[in-house]
C-alpha cells in the first residue's frame, strides 16, 4: 500500500487524494488474501470470532504502518498543508459574503496549521480501522457460509 501511494505521488505525480481508492483496493485484496489463506482452517464448527481474529491480526499492523506512513509523508511534505491553508485563506478573503476580519482569517490559518497533522493521523487511523473491520466481517461471513454449505 505504501509502495502504491509512493508510486502514485512520485511516479505518476498525482497530488490529490482522488486516486486513493486504488490504495483501498490494494488493502481489500490484501485482507482477502489473508482470509483465503485462512480458509483451509475453517470447518463447520469454526466460530465467527476465529475468522475475525485472523483478519484482525492482518489489518491492525497495516493500520499502524499506514498511520506511520501518513506521519512521515506529512512531515516530508509540509507544502501540501501550506497549499491547503493558503487556498482556504484565499477563499475566506474573496468569498462573496466575506464577513471575516484579517486577524480572524490569520487565526484560522494558524489553527488549521496546528490541527492538520493530528487530523490527518486521526482520519487515517479511523478510516483504515473501519474499512479493515468491515471487510474482515464480510470476508468472515463469506468464509463461514461457504464452509456450512
Amino acid at each position: 500500500m505504501v509502495a502504491v501511494q509512493l508510486f502514485l505521488f512520485y511516479g505518476l505525480k498525482f497530488r490529490d487524494d482522488s486516486y486513493q481508492f486504488i490504495v483501498y483496493f490494494v488493502y481489500a485484496i490484501g485482507l482477502a488474501w489473508s482470509m483465503i489463506a485462512f480458509a483451509p482452517n475453517v470447518t463447520a464448527t469454526t466460530k465467527f470470532g476465529e475468522c475475525f481474529s485472523n483478519g484482525f491480526k492482518t489489518f491492525v499492523p497495516i493500520v499502524l504502518l499506514m498511520v506511520f506512513y501518513t506521519l512521515v509523508f506529512c512531515w516530508m511534505h509540509p507544502e501540501i498543508r501550506d497549499a491547503l491553508i493558503e487556498e482556504n485563506t484565499q477563499q475566506l478573503m474573496h468569498a462573496p459574503n466575506q464577513t471575516h476580519t484579517m486577524p480572524q482569517i490569520l487565526d484560522n490559518a494558524k489553527t488549521m496549521k496546528a490541527i492538520y497533522l493530528p487530523g490527518k493521523l486521526a482520519a487515517a487511523t479511523f478510516f483504515y480501522l473501519f474499512l479493515g473491520a468491515v471487510m474482515t466481517i464480510v470476508y468472515s461471513v463469506i468464509l463461514l457460509q461457504k464452509k456450512k454449505n
